[in-house]
């Protein structure tokens, strides 16, 4: 899929040099699939300044500045990002992780609570604010969240069982069977922030090594994470 990717991008950008979404499509490979810091960079920073200003150009610059670690260039392209496509929910929450990377959690919060609003069935904005509430030490209300994400997935059952837990006193009981969840899916980097709330690295160094094997597209900001 990246390698057709890759040639339908150059198709486009042959039929028009200026097109900011195939230099996205480019730059965003170089950067989850390559490894190519310099010539996402490249890619991205000349598909931002293109005029009029795209939402997908801004939303993908954002992220590799984030990646890298550029907090406050990330979060001004966001906001770039978020004014030219307002209703956008995917800008919304990468603004709240930059937000949060930049260490302005009560202004991440508003934003992934924003995205959340914008689409009530996905279950990403959840999942975001539960891993800031998380670090914040707010970890019933990162509960809350995830027994929003797991509603939405259709497993009632699994967040009522691990409110339960949590009301016990059991809450490394609760994330230990949440995290066994995560892991069956393969959400790799999700399971390892997960691990890191109950402060076991044995757990997280394995899953973020299966999260950079298989080149999953959140791999790019372990550093900042």
């Amino acid at each position: 899929a990246t390698t057709l990717a890759r040639e339908a991008a150059r198709r486009a950008l042959a039929l028009d040099h200026r097109q900011a979404e195939a230099l996205s499509v480019l730059g965003r490979i170089r950067m989850i699939y390559d490894r190519d810091w310099p010539g996402a960079d490249e890619d991205l920073a000349q598909a931002a300044a293109l005029e009029p200003p795209s939402a997908d150009a801004g939303l993908a610059y954002g992220q590799l500045l984030s990646a890298v670690g550029r907090h406050d260039e990330a979060v001004a392209m966001l906001q770039r990002a978020r004014r030219r496509d307002p209703l956008r929910r995917e800008t919304l929450e990468h603004l709240g992780l930059s937000l949060w990377m930049a260490d302005q959690p009560d202004r991440a919060l508003t934003a992934l609570a924003d995205a959340a609003a914008i689409e009530p069935t996905a279950r990403r904005p959840h999942f975001r604010r539960m891993v800031v509430l998380d670090q914040l030490g707010r970890h019933a209300e990162a509960m809350d969240e995830r027994a929003i994400w797991l509603d939405l997935f259709e497993e009632p059952a699994v967040a009522t069982h691990l409110a339960a837990l949590t009301r016990d006193g059991n809450h490394r009981g609760a994330m230990n069977e949440w995290i066994a969840m995560l892991e069956r899916l393969s959400q790799w980097f999700e399971a390892a922030i997960q691990y890191m709330v109950i402060d076991d690295p044995g757990g997280a160094l394995p899953a973020l090594e299966r999260a950079v094997a298989e080149r999953a597209d959140n791999a790019p900001f372990l550093a900042q994470f």
